[in-house]
This record gives structure tokens, sequence and C-alpha cells, in this order.
């Protein structure tokens, strides 16, 4: 998917197989991944994930949006390193293998790709994924994890024309009293 991504001629041949991936049907499938929180098999499907909402530009963020659930218990729970990446801070921060990594990337990926309404609602509404983005980021994320949330921060938030003062103000000040 992320090859077809920046290949125009091969949109047609995925937007099927995406359309399939993200029934409701094949849904189920990510959800029993997701509450498994096993690295070898959360991994995966949170990379897949991420590249569906990539997938040309975001174009699938709102169909993927209207067919997952985010108030899935697990979500937030992906966030939090495991034991062994609690009791070794470089492990967490080097581990390719961290499920709170491939949850940061897809949960940036898919408010990056949003309108920045749906962005809005997505980081207004769920509170305890975003507290648990921010609550473990100092200690156990790379430096390149941070600096992409610092640079999604700011493009995303700060520098976003559509949203007030307040607005901006809003968001930031749930994830920083959180």
């Amino acid at each position: 998917i992320n090859l077809s991504s920046q290949i125009s001629e091969l949109h047609q041949y995925v937007k099927p197989l995406i359309d399939d991936l993200i029934s409701s049907s094949n849904i189920k499938v990510f959800y029993r991944c997701l509450n498994i929180h096993r690295p070898n098999i959360t991994n995966p499907v949170l990379r897949l994930m991420t590249s569906i909402v990539t997938f040309n530009n975001g174009s699938y963020v709102d169909p993927f949006l209207e067919i997952f659930d985010l108030s899935l218990k697990s979500l937030p729970h992906l966030l939090i390193p495991l034991a062994a990446e609690k009791i070794n801070t470089d492990l967490a921060r080097s581990g390719k293998q961290s499920v709170r990594r491939w949850m940061v990337k897809f949960w940036l990926a898919i408010s990056s790709n949003a309108s920045s309404i749906t962005r809005n609602d997505l980081l207004s509404n769920n509170k305890k994924i975003m507290s648990h983005l921010f609550k473990y980021m100092p200690t156990y994320d790379s430096v390149e994890t941070i600096k992409s949330i610092v640079e999604f921060c700011d493009l995303k938030i700060l520098m976003e024309p559509a949203y007030r003062k307040a607005t901006k103000g809003k968001i930031l000040n749930e994830w920083a009293l959180s």
C-alpha cells in the first residue's frame, strides 16, 4: 500500500484491496490483533492501518473512521510501554518492535491526514489516547518520535489556520493538564 501510494498508476489496483480491508467483516480482525497487545501481532496491524490512512494523501481517513471504533479500550493501552520497556528505557527508545512507537505513528498519521474539523474532533474526544501519548513521551520515546510529535503539534495544531486561539489552547491544554 505504501509503494502504491506513491505511484498513481497502481491506485486503481489498491483501492479495492483497501475497501475490502476496511469492511465491517474484516475490521474485526484488526480489533482482535490490537487487543492481543503482543508486538509480533499488533505492530503489523498498526503499520497496515497507518498505510491505509496515509494512502493517496489521506483519502481513506474518513471511510476508515466511519468503520473503526476509536473507543476500543485497548487503543490507549497500546501507548503504555510494556513491562520490559519500563525496566529498560533504552530498549523502548531504540526498539522498532515497540508497540507504543507504532501506535504513535498511527495516531499521528490519522490525525495529520484528517481534515481540520475531523482532527479537532479526534484530538478533543480521545483524551485517554492523548494523555497516554504525552505521559510516557519523555521517558520512553526516541528522539525521532518526540520530534514527530512536536512537529505535528506545531504544523497541524498551532499553525492550523482553521483553528482559533481558543481551540488551539483547548487541545494543547488538555494534554498539558492530563
